[in-house]
């Protein structure tokens, strides 16, 4: 979608009408992702409403509800706005171009930075696991008192949800929206 923002805005920017910039868009798009691309069935639709008397607002908005993509949904309200008001249309897609393209540099960025905490926290999550493997194997009966009396089973369960607890925690804190 932020490559078919660039194409519609470089096309504004040439002094094609909008409805010209949305198919030499979708040209770009097919050129980019094929015929069967996903973008490039979506501006041929959008072109192909514009034919059919649909105003672009509305076919925008459409594509924000069908896709479910709240990027989109944003452009198709900022686009709406821009187009009843007489605004600046290729400054306006150029600008959500650009955030789009911020957008998902910083969640890149922010993947980056996360993989490896990602991975010592998985790590972190199984060294008990082998740490109880290593003492039952190398000190036989060291957990019979853990494991063979109530009392000890007892605490061993409440240590195995507070264990679950932490990993679900862990889990949470590393997921990061964007």
């Amino acid at each position: 979608f932020k490559d078919a923002l660039q194409s519609v805005s470089a096309a504004l920017q040439a002094g094609y009408s909008l409805e010209n910039a949305l198919r030499e868009a979708a040209q770009d798009m097919q050129n980019m992702y094929g015929e069967e691309g996903l973008i490039t069935r979506e501006l041929r639709a959008i072109t192909e409403g514009i034919r059919n008397s649909r105003t672009p607002e509305e076919l925008f908005l459409s594509l924000a509800k069908r896709s479910g993509l709240e990027d989109i949904g944003d452009f198709a309200e900022v686009f709406s706005i821009a187009k009843r008001s007489g605004g600046d249309l290729p400054a306006v897609i150029r600008v959500c171009s650009m955030t789009i393209g911020d957008k998902i540099e910083t969640a890149k960025e922010i993947q980056t930075l996360v993989a490896a905490k990602k991975l010592e926290g998985r790590i972190m999550d199984i060294i008990p696991c082998f740490i109880i493997l290593y003492v039952d194997l190398s000190s036989p009966g060291f957990f019979d008192v853990l494991y063979g009396t109530v009392l000890g089973r007892v605490v061993m369960t409440i240590c195995l949800a507070v264990y679950a607890g932490a990993i679900l925690l862990s889990e949470k804190i590393m997921s990061i929206e964007v």
